[in-house]
C-alpha cells in the first residue's frame, strides 16, 4: 500500500516537472498571489500561470495582467480602462484604481489560468528554510521508498 502511494507521488512529481518545463519553454511563468487585492477572483496562495509572450496591444478591459512596479515587485490586477497613456488597472477588492499606467515597458504578461492554493509551494521555496524543507522531504520520501523496497526484497527471499 505504501509503496503504491510512493509510486503515485513519484509519478506525479515527474509529470509535474515535465509540465512545468513545457510551460516554461512556451513562455509561461508562475506567480504566487501574496495579497487579497484580487479577492475573491484570486485568493492568497493561488498560483497564476502567466503568458510572457502576450502581445501588449491585444490586452482588453477585464483581462487580468501582471506588471512591474519596481525591479523586484510585480502586481497582478485587472485592466479596467485602456487609454492613450496605457492601461489602468485595479485590484478586484480595492476601492480605487492603481496609480500610474501599465505600458509596454512594465507589462509582464497576461494571466492564463489559476490553480488555487498551489502558490503556497512557490512562496515556500522562495526562502532558504523552505528550500531546505523541500530538500529534506524529498530525501525522506526517497529513503522511505528505498527502505520499503528493501523490506519487500527481504520478504520475497524468505518465502
Amino acid at each position: 500500500m505504501i509503496s503504491a502511494l510512493l509510486a503515485i507521488v513519484r509519478g506525479i512529481t515527474v509529470i509535474s516537472a515535465l509540465c512545468t518545463c513545457i510551460l516554461f519553454v512556451l513562455g509561461m511563468r508562475f506567480y504566487a498571489v501574496q495579497t487579497g487585492s484580487m479577492s475573491p477572483t484570486l485568493s492568497v496562495g493561488s498560483l497564476c500561470v502567466v503568458d510572457h509572450h502576450t502581445d501588449f496591444n491585444t490586452i482588453q478591459n477585464g483581462d487580468i495582467i501582471v506588471f512591474k512596479i519596481s525591479d523586484s515587485t510585480v502586481v497582478t490586477h485587472r485592466v479596467v480602462k485602456i487609454t492613450e497613456n496605457g492601461l489602468v488597472t485595479k485590484g478586484d477588492a480595492n476601492n480605487a484604481e492603481d496609480a500610474g499606467y501599465v505600458t509596454q515597458d512594465n507589462f509582464v504578461g497576461k494571466n492564463i489560468f489559476v490553480i488555487p492554493k498551489l502558490g503556497f509551494v512557490i512562496l515556500l521555496i522562495r526562502n532558504p528554510r523552505g528550500i531546505i524543507s523541500v530538500v529534506f522531504i524529498t530525501i525522506g520520501i526517497i529513503m522511505l521508498s528505498m527502505f520499503i523496497e528493501h523490506l519487500k526484497d527481504l520478504h520475497h527471499k524468505e518465502h
